[in-house]
This record gives C-alpha cells, structure tokens and sequence, in this order.
C-alpha cells in the first residue's frame, strides 16, 4: 500500500477555494520567489521570518513558507510541492498574497495532494500526529513552485506531470533540524538558477614552441582557503624550468596555474596582480581560453620567476550565457600562486655522487619516464632520500627477457659523479661483489622490491671506496590496476598523498591514504560498478531475506584485490577507506557489505541528492557494497534484514547503526513441547515476527505478517530452536519487490496451535 506523509494546508488569512478552469486572456508576469524558511513554533512571527513575510495568528508549528517580492496576480495559478524521499505532497492556491504557507501538523480540507502516515488520525489538538523530525529524520526536503496553466482542484492521487505543471520558478532543498527555524532569503533575478562551481585547478602549459620547456610539466596542488578565504596554489615542475619567451615574446621563466572552467559557464572575469586581491576587486571580463587543461576551456595565469614582484593573486569568477534560465554567476574566488618550489637551488653535493629524477618523455629502454613515475624529488639534507610514485607498469620486456620481471614498480633515477671511478650498484645479477658498473648514460632503471619483512629495498651504490644508500621508502607503490580500473596517486599542498582506484567511467572510486599501499603492492585492484547484485552468489548459510534485498535492482561496487595466482586477498586495517558509488536515481539507499568469505553486514542508510547522485561510505575494508533503493515496497524487508545481519565492524563514518522499529507493545514467548509460542499484547497494529533457525541468525528464515487487535489473541507457532524478533510494522501488508523472496513465507493471518 502507499505510505502517506505529513499533511499539507496552506495556512493563511485568505481561504483556499477552487479555482475557476477558464483561461485568462491578459498576460501576467512570472512570480518570483524572494524567501522561504521553516519555524517550528505556531502564533505570530514578527521577527524570526524573511524580511517583509507575514503570518496569521493560527499557524499551528512545524511551518514551511514561501515569499513571493510581489504578490502573484489574482489569475496566475500557483503549485507547491514538497519532496521527502520518495513521497510527494503539494497545495494549489490562487495569486494574490506574497506569504503561502504550510503546516505539517494540519490536515484538514484545504490540500490538493498528500501522502498518510499508517495508524495516524488528526485533530486540530496536535494529538496523534507525526511530527516533521518523526517523519523526515531531520532531513532534507525539496521544495518546487510551479505556475500552472490551469488550476489544480479537488484531491489528487498523485503528482501532476510537467505537462500539466510546466516548468518549476523556484527549487530549494531545504535541511529540517529539531527546533532549528530556517529563514533565507533569495534573490528574485537568480531565482530557481544553479550557481556555476568555482573550476578545476590543474598546472599551466608551458610554451609549446619552445624545445627547452615543451616537455617539462607542472604541477599545481590548491590548499585549504586562508582565514582570508584566498586559496594557496602550490606549483612545482618536472625539471628546472630555464629563461624562455611566453605567447606575448616577453623573456622570463615562466610559469602558472590553469583553471578549467564549470559546465555551464560561458565567459570569465578576472583580475590578475602582484599584490593581495579580494572577492570585491575590479574584474575584466574575457572569453574562454581554449584547451587550457588538456581539451577543457576556461583561463590561465603565467608569473614570472624572476621577477622581483611577480604576478601571483588571480580573482577569478564564472560568467553563465547571457539570458541563460540554468546557472548564475559564481562567487569571486581568489588565489595565490606560491613559487617556492620553481627552480628552487639543488643543496650542494656533500659526496662524488648527484642523484635526480629522469622525467618527461626520456625514452627508457621502450617506457617514458612518465610511465613508470611521477612526482619523485631526491632529498639530501641527511642520506638520500627519494619520495614521489612509482607506477605499475606491465609487458616491460625492454628491461627483462624473463616474464615475471616484465612487471612491477619501477623508478628511473640519474646518477652523476665528479670521481673518475664508475658509478657501481649491487644487483642479483652483479659481479662477484655483487655490484654491477652503470652505463655510461649514468641512468639507472631499479625495479622496486621487499624484503622478507616488507621494507622497501634501497639501492647501494658505490663510487671507488665511497659507498652510498639511496632510500626508496617514501616511494608511494601503485597497485596494479586490473582491465577496467583505473590507478592514480594525489598529493595535496601539505605533502599528504592519497591513492585512488576507479572504474574506467568513474561510477566507482576508491580513495585511501598512501600507507595502505602497502598491503596493495605486489596485488591486482579491481573496481567494479555494479547496476545489479542480482547474479551475486552469495555465500552457504547467509541469510536468505538479506540475500533477496540485495538481489533485488541494486547498485553498488565491487572492490577487490587478488594476488599474483588470482586468489583474493583481504585488505583491512585502521586507515579510513572512502568509497563513492554513482547512482541513477535520487532517494535513500541501505548499503551492505558483502565480505571476500561471503559474510553479508549493514552498513546503514545513505541519500544521493538530485543534484549529486552519489553515495559516500567510509570503510576499513575493500569489499562488495551494494547499494539497495529503499521503497515503500521494500522498506520492512530491508528493516527485518539489517537487524539479523548487524552492524558492520568496519564502519567508521559514526553513522547510528540502522535498526527495525522498536515495539511498544508488549509479547509474551513460551515454549510449548517442539514450538515457540509468539502472543503480542499491546496495542492493534501489524507487526512482523522473523524466525531465524539459528542463535547466530545466519540460516534462512521467514517473516509473519501478525494483524494484532489488541485482545492478545494474536499468535504465531514455529518449531523450538527458532530465535524471533518481534518488529512493530509500520504498513498495513508487507509487500516484497518482484513479489514475495525465496525462503519468505507470507503469513496474512497469524495460525494457531
């Protein structure tokens, strides 16, 4: 059956009345919205809504209202609606007043279209109603205004469609928060619009008809807004970036920042100086610079190095088409360029030996150097150091002949010496010293190892009787990334590194912190989007209603790591795993988490918004998550399933664990020769009593429906070793998606003795 919500009245000194169906034949402008809210309490508001709304003496509380900056003409046609999760509710009333109302404890005769809440009656005394934290959870809700053609009258059974509503003027989600009035206002010209983003930043282009730099690439990491709201932008480059001419002919060394431009934006304003730049500056608008970011469009800023003052505050805010009806302009949003790490001065040998990276497109033996690395920089200050990523590279067979050489993680490093002793390494396949003499071109290709204890191996090298240990620990190892998934390495401006594995179209991403890496390396990761779990098998003696859930139109990923003979490997620990699933629609999802031993757990419920459809879950193991879309028809079988399955260990995002409705009836449980006796005592309502075969709730079950009326003649029998739960119900008849599951029986009335 349908779950009904809260009702809705427009609550106002004006009465509703229905609306004449006849056209108007003059024009009327389009209304628009300058302010809305909630309050919580009823009476008069004189100082707690948006400025200039008004409100009459019998506002009951719990109040969501609507501004308007001038009242909408007698003859225009007014919709409101309300979205919570999957249920809709809406009002219809004519123009005339600029403050439109709606209660969520009224339910008289005034609304158009509501949902009910099972088992709830009305009365004008606030008693037995549901309030909005019972009912939206301290959600978000959205808010639509629509001016429909023709007026809306009489009940409806279901939301009108766009034929009939047109196209929204005002769309809000708007956060309930216990005793938390809202009150905002809206500007009436960007009414109903999308703020464009504030743009992707990415390291600048380099002058490509330039042979010294073409190849050299930067960098540009953005940090956290200063106290100031300016963003640092951290540049570095590949290779020590020499005096050039820019696109303007002027010499210097010349760097920069790019920022792709928002989907939706159409034009630029910005400004560009050597000294602090705010949000109010005087901005130049321009049009969009072609590929500034690989094929993207949007602006670049170049300083020069050696500069005394260099250019290096850019205000930058993102202009929508003009007369465009889907986006406004972005917030002005300031950066700083920090040039500290450009060509910075190489510490002074201390020894006959010089080690650098070997960066760009450096051919090594059929692999680019941006192939096998990226990032790396050689610290001297004490020992040699080298930090940075090594990638996975495969089918390597330039570097070895035998197979299971021909991948890994690799890491090009140039050596140099002012000694006129040749650069020796010790290698497996060294001289009887172990140490093999480097090639004249000083470059040395070192596949990355263990040992027994699972450091990292350094390299030792030897110079004539000085000999040095270059210290590959703070080398990031990507995983190997399965067909399909993608693997990257991040680092912020603070040095912090994340890894991140997705699937080649991004539904799905996994991001970790570097030190997982560890128990990744030597593996294969692969990340899966899941539109259905519905072929999952699961694994012997998980229990059955979790199991029909999961396989009923789910979502979800599927995350895993197998080693080099393609058995799993379980990765856990206490580093926090992000993982973000695509979904295709809005709503609220219940994800479990299906473990590499088949093991089924609750990982509670998640909403995807309209505007983002994404899930985020923060786990301590990789594993399979899918993602089922709660429905009014699913919701008791999904409920009755995460109280068998339990809370999941891994969990760490603090989310209250998801439980079933508690009874506030009382049930008595006996046992009677080979049966378990069920007799619910308490008040007339429907409740569902889940047999498990089992104390660990891990064998197939069942779920009764129990009518109760209250007498304590209600009852269900089943064999003696079952462990029950008795559930409150929380809709007049269970309905299961796709009908009812395998291993569910659908008890109607409760069967005796």
């Amino acid at each position: 059956m349908k779950q009904k919500l809260l009702s809705v009245l427009l609550v106002l000194a004006m009465a509703l009345t229905m609306l004449p169906t006849a056209a108007f034949a003059e024009e009327t402008a389009t209304p628009a919205v300058s302010g809305y809210g909630f309050v919580w309490e009823g009476g008069e508001h004189t100082n707690d809504l948006v400025e200039g709304a008004t409100t009459s003496g019998d506002w009951m509380g719990e109040t969501m209202y609507v501004y308007f900056a001038d009242a909408p003409a007698q003859n225009v046609n007014l919709w409101f609606q309300v979205n919570v999760g999957n249920d809709t509710w809406g009002c219809a009333a004519p123009g005339g007043s600029k403050t439109y109302a709606f209660s969520f404890l009224n339910r008289g005769s005034q609304w158009e279209l509501h949902p009910t809440i099972s088992g709830e009656s009305f009365d004008y005394n606030n008693q037995n109603v549901t309030h909005a934290t019972s009912y939206m959870k301290a959600g978000t809700v959205t808010l639509k205004v629509f001016t429909p053609t023709n007026a809306i009258t009489g009940e409806q059974n279901s939301a009108p469609d766009e034929n009939t509503l047109g196209k929204a003027i005002f769309k809000q989600e708007i956060t309930i928060k216990a005793n938390e009035d809202v009150k905002q206002t809206v500007d009436p010209e960007t009414s109903g619009k999308t703020k464009l983003g504030a743009g992707t930043v990415s390291g600048a282009i380099l002058n490509q008809a330039i042979a010294e730099v073409k190849d050299i690439t930067v960098t540009a990491n953005a940090g956290k807004p200063d106290n100031d709201g300016v963003i640092p932008v951290a540049l570095t480059a590949s290779a020590t970036i020499p005096t050039h001419k820019n696109g303007e002919g002027k010499d210097g060394v010349w760097v920069g920042f790019a920022l792709a431009a928002p989907e939706g934006a159409a034009k630029v304003k910005y400004a560009f100086s050597p000294s602090a730049l705010t949000a109010s500056s005087e901005l130049a608008e321009t049009e969009l610079e072609a590929n500034v970011a690989g094929n993207k469009s949007g602006i670049a800023f170049y300083a020069n190095k050696s500069d005394e003052s260099p250019k290096i505050y850019a205000a930058v805010q993102w202009i929508p088409a003009e007369n465009g009806e889907t986006y406004t302009a972005s917030d002005v949003t300031v950066y700083k360029m920090d040039l500290s790490e450009i060509n910075k001065p190489e510490t002074p040998a201390t020894s006959p030996l010089t080690v650098a990276p070997v960066t760009g497109e450096t051919d090594l033996l059929g692999k680019k150097a941006n192939d096998l690395q990226s990032n790396i920089k050689v610290d001297t200050t004490d020992g040699i150091k080298v930090t940075g990523t090594s990638k996975y590279v495969t089918g390597y067979t330039g570097w070895s002949s035998v197979a299971e050489d021909q991948e890994g993680n690799y890491i090009a490093l140039k050596l140099t010496t002012d000694s006129k002793e040749d650069i020796q390494f010790k290698s497996v396949d060294g001289t009887d010293n172990g140490y093999k003499t480097l090639d004249s071109d000083g470059i040395l290709i070192w596949r990355i190892s263990k040992d027994k204890d699972g450091k990292v191996k350094p390299i030792e090298v030897k110079v004539g009787k000085d000999n040095f240990t270059i210290d590959l620990s703070g080398v990031t190892l990507l995983p190997k990334a399965a067909e399909g998934t993608k693997v990257e390495a991040t680092t912020d401006a603070e040095g912090n590194t994340t890894i991140k594995a997705s699937d080649n179209d991004g539904n799905v991403t996994v991001t970790l912190p570097a030190k997982t890496a560890e128990g990744l390396t030597g593996n294969t990761v692969k990340v899966e989007n899941k539109i259905s779990f519905k072929d999952n098998d699961m694994a012997e003696n998980t229990d059955k209603a979790v199991t029909e859930v999961v396989k009923t139109a789910s979502a979800g990923a599927a995350v895993t790591v197998t080693d080099s003979e393609g058995n799993e490997v379980k990765v856990s620990g206490d580093a926090v795993i992000t993982i973000t699933i695509k979904v295709e629609d809005a709503g609220t999802y219940h994800v479990f988490c299906i473990d590499n031993d088949g093991k089924v757990t609750s990982f509670g419920e998640y909403t995807a918004t309209e505007g983002e459809k994404t899930l985020t879950i923060k786990s301590k193991h990789l594993s399979q998550y899918p993602a089922v879309k709660i429905t009014e028809e699913n919701k008791a079988a999904i409920e009755a399933a995460a109280k068998l399955v339990g809370q999941d260990d891994g969990k760490v995002d603090g989310d209250a664990p998801v439980t079933p409705p508690a009874t506030t009836s009382t049930y008595t449980r006996i046992t009677e020769a080979a049966l378990n006796k069920v007799t619910i005592n308490g008040k007339a309502n429907t409740y569902y009593i889940v047999q498990a075969t089992n104390a660990k709730n891990s064998a197939p079950g069942l779920i009764y429906c129990v009518k109760a009326d209250g007498s304590g003649n209600a009852e269900v029998r089943c064999n003696a070793s079952s462990v029950l739960l008795v559930l409150e119900g929380t809709t007049a008849d269970p309905v299961f998606t796709n009908g009812v599951p395998n291993n569910l029986t659908e008890v109607k009335e409760a069967p005796k003795g």
